[in-house]
Parts: structure tokens; sequence; C-alpha cells
């Protein structure tokens, strides 16, 4: 696999493209991504989470299905923080989303950005598989939430 955006030569317009899936300019308003996220929180077991402003928003599309979707958001240090990643489960969202990861491992390679990060929660199992498969390692970090739950 490799997760360099092609473009035709002959047209500069064309929409980039990841082996077999275009990539698409999307946002948090947008009909499937709303429901990738209803989905990812309800499967968590969590209330739907407000999402901040300024967080850019991508896609891998094929056939104008989204099978993997991105939220990002540049930090003053210059890295990418992953803030959403959400891919269908079947075969072409998991693909997608390793070519997604791939794309970010990437621009670390190349040194165009120091480091990406992303918040995974523990629930998140499968996430965290996948992450742990694809990079050959665990988790660089943990973040500790208190929400009020476990009090006595």
């Amino acid at each position: 696999m490799t997760a360099t955006l092609e473009r035709p030569q002959a047209d500069v317009n064309a929409p980039a493209t990841v082996e077999d899936f275009e990539v698409a300019k999307v946002s948090y308003d947008h009909p499937q991504v709303r429901r990738f996220i209803a989905r990812f929180f309800e499967k968590m077991g969590i209330p739907m989470q407000t999402h901040p402003l300024g967080i850019l928003w991508f896609a891998l599309v094929k056939n104008e299905t989204i099978h993997c979707v991105v939220g990002t958001a540049g930090r003053p240090d210059g890295s990418i923080e992953i803030t959403d990643f959400y891919a269908l489960p079947s075969h072409d969202g998991v693909r997608a989303g390793y070519l997604v990861l791939e794309f970010f491992r990437a621009l670390v390679d190349a040194g165009r950005i120091p480091y990406f990060l992303g918040v995974m929660l523990t629930k998140n199992k499968s996430g965290q598989r996948h992450f742990e498969k694809f990079f050959g390692r665990g988790p660089a970090s943990s973040i500790f939430i208190y929400n009020g739950e476990g009090r006595s």
C-alpha cells in the first residue's frame, strides 16, 4: 500500500485519489459523517460529544460512500492532532483506515510534521488493536479523564 496522493498529469484539478478511493473534503454536518460519529458514541456507550470549531475533515470515498472519515487539527508545534477517526466496519473501511494511518506515518517519516497524536478511548479495543498492528507498538502516553463516574 502507498498512501501517496495521485493526480492525473493531464488535469491538476482532478480529485486526489489514494488507490481506488477519492480523497474528499467533508464537514461535521455531512450526513454520513454524522452517522459515523453517532454510531461510534453509541457503541462506546457514551453520549454524543460536541465537536470544537476549527476541525478539518476529510474522507476516503468510493462510489459516493464514505469508507473512512478523519477530523484533524493543527497544533502550535507543527504536529497534527487526529480528533476523530471513523471507518466503516467492512473490508474497504478497514483498508481505507490503514491508508489514512499510512499517510500520517509518511508525513512524520518525511519530516513534514514532527508527530501526530490522537486520543483513543480505552473502550475502543478494536481501534487499539488496529493501531498496534499497523505501528507495531502500544500507546506512547495515557490520558486520564474524570467525568464524575465512580464516586461513592
